[in-house]
């Protein structure tokens, strides 16, 4: 872990405890289920799924809630806190979850997940189409991703300043995911609160020439 990541990673461990108090309340984990919703109907109870950059697993929760547990998730993410967080929140719905410290970068290019959810973690990265590689590294065929990017706006300006982070246009979005092995990429819009202005969910297939053949 270079030194970047490491004090991102001391930044995320010293906000964890109250993180989910403020994302809560701005709407965030209810954007996360809407784009859940999105994927229409899934039996998740046979997905093995990666929450790649988990936080304090705000997104996998949501997903939960609306498709119930799958069959087994694992949380990512560089911040110890975070994960411990992560971890003791789904615990207490009854959601056992595999805990790994790292970065997207460093994802071992392996197909073992069924869908993967990723949610203002490629903004952070040196290169965000190495990171989208690396994820779809890990999806098995017809595998999906779900990502969640940050978007232009005087909001996500404040947020860029304090946590030094990017924002993409969907277009930027779309040739990233394009170029990192991804394709029918459906543009998920949120309705309401801050996520409406800061954020834009995706939804995002293998491409087919990557079903047999991926090159990670």
């Amino acid at each position: 872990m270079d030194l970047i990541t490491k004090n991102l990673a001391a930044r995320y461990d010293a906000a964890a405890k109250g993180w989910n108090g403020k994302i809560t309340p701005l709407g965030y984990p209810a954007a996360y289920a809407a784009l859940a919703e999105k994927l229409g109907m899934v039996d998740a109870a046979a997905l093995d799924i990666l929450d790649a950059g988990a936080g304090s697993a705000s997104f996998s929760g949501a997903f939960i809630a609306v498709h119930g547990p799958p069959k087994s998730l694992t949380l990512r993410d560089i911040s110890a806190d975070m994960l411990e967080v992560a971890q003791r929140s789904l615990h207490e719905t009854g959601i056992e979850a595999h805990c790994v410290s790292g970065d997207i970068e460093s994802l071992p290019a392996a197909p073992v997940f069924d869908l993967v959810l990723c949610a203002h973690v490629i903004e952070h990265c040196p290169s965000p189409a190495a990171a989208l590689k690396a994820l779809r590294g890990t999806l098995r065929p017809n595998g999906k991703l779900l990502l969640v990017v940050s978007k232009p706006h005087w909001c996500t300006t404040l947020i860029r300043l304090i946590w030094r982070s990017r924002a993409f246009h969907p277009e930027k979005v779309h040739a990233l995911l394009a170029a990192s092995g991804f394709d029918n990429v459906e543009n998920v819009a949120f309705a309401s609160g801050p996520p409406s202005r800061t954020s834009m969910g995706y939804i995002a297939a293998l491409q087919e020439e990557n079903h047999d053949n991926c090159d990670c």
